[in-house]
């Protein structure tokens, strides 16, 4: 047997998995069933089979008229897959409302970290926004809605995944020494911007400049090399864009210390989607922050347009649809750019 933990299961970095919350497992099975009706490509179903007791559980993967068990929490590949938050997390969440079902939800609320859809007859319920698990974008369908239901499916189906982008290239002439090394945290400030992704199920990805490239491969990490050039930070959301057309990109800057899980979060669930990007709004400076923020897969045009006249992003997001986030914390995304400023946010920190 294996472990059954919730963060147990690996999912395909170019998969989508979404988890569904809230209910008996009979009733996300039933779900799950009419979901994949729904869809027009195969999908998976992500559960566990239990024995006598509990701790025997194998894990069961299942499409439409076939099952079948692994061995390992390694999942054979699919594009998509359909996963009983009962049993184990994913990087998107729905959370059916069953009111008999709240205090078993509730011990698993820090799994919600990205809800995309609630299934409730009377809106979305108080305790999730008490919970600050929701968000004004988060999407509330009735159970009977079966249009809205299928146009919801088709269209997550179909949507682009995330990905984080750790921009580790810069030589940091102004700190003396490079930025991605910091110790912020207890740990280098790379490998803690990786862990903050993956307590959210982000795959992360690190921008690097040729030279930091075995480094990374050695430690087994994805990286994608800046293909622009010495042109800063907007090459090297180009070159991810250029690597993996259909994903989104949070992408994030070592030089912000602050950007911790609370923000990423905040991030996530501030999100627009039909924007171009959604981005901290620095208000004392009045601009949008472009390396603490997510950058949609549809600006792939935007982006490759302005290089042509101006290699700075933050002057991009000022002209293109960029959704900013209220209400953050300041602190979050503040520069720290010489050793002068490290010494000061370290003495602020304390």
């Amino acid at each position: 047997m294996f472990d059954l933990s919730p963060s147990s299961l690996v999912f395909p970095r170019t998969s989508r998995a979404i988890a569904l919350y809230g209910t008996s497992c009979d009733a996300v099975t039933q779900w799950v069933l009419k979901f994949q009706s729904m869809m027009t490509s195969p999908s998976y179903f992500v559960d566990a089979i239990h024995g006598e007791v509990e701790e025997q559980a194998t894990v069961s993967l299942s499409s439409v008229g076939s099952q079948f068990q692994i061995s390992s929490q390694r999942l054979p590949f699919s594009d998509f897959y359909w996963v009983n938050g009962n049993h184990f997390s994913a990087p998107i969440q729905i959370v059916i409302n069953d009111p008999f079902k709240k205090n078993s939800l509730e011990k698993r609320k820090a799994q919600l970290t990205n809800v995309a859809l609630v299934i409730s007859e009377n809106g979305i319920p108080e305790y999730l926004y008490e919970w600050g698990v929701v968000g004004s974008e988060t999407v509330c369908l009735n159970p009977i809605d079966v249009e809205g239901l299928k146009e919801w499916v088709i269209s997550i189906a179909n949507e682009s995944i995330l990905h984080a982008l750790v921009l580790v290239g810069g030589k940091s002439e102004r700190m003396g020494l490079p930025k991605m090394d910091l110790n912020y945290h207890g740990v280098p400030q790379w490998k803690f911007l990786e862990s903050v992704c993956q307590e959210l199920n982000i795959p992360v990805v690190f921008s690097c400049r040729e030279e930091q490239q075995d480094f990374f491969l050695s430690k087994g990490k994805e990286i994608v090399l800046d293909r622009f050039g010495s042109i800063g930070p907007l090459g090297a959301i180009a070159s991810a864009m250029n690597s993996k057309p259909g994903v989104s990109w949070l992408v994030l800057a070592c030089d912000m210390p602050g950007l911790n899980v609370d923000a990423i979060r905040m991030l996530i669930h501030q999100r627009n989607k039909k924007a171009m990007a959604t981005a901290f709004r620095n208000h004392e400076r009045q601009w949008y922050e472009p390396l603490a923020a997510i950058w949609e897969s549809q600006s792939r045009g935007e982006v490759f347009a302005w290089l042509a006249q101006s290699q700075c992003p933050r002057k991009l997001l000022s002209v293109m649809m960029t959704q900013g986030v209220k209400e953050a914390n300041a602190l979050w995304y503040q520069n720290v750019n010489t050793p002068e400023e490290k010494e000061n946010w370290l003495k602020r920190r304390v």
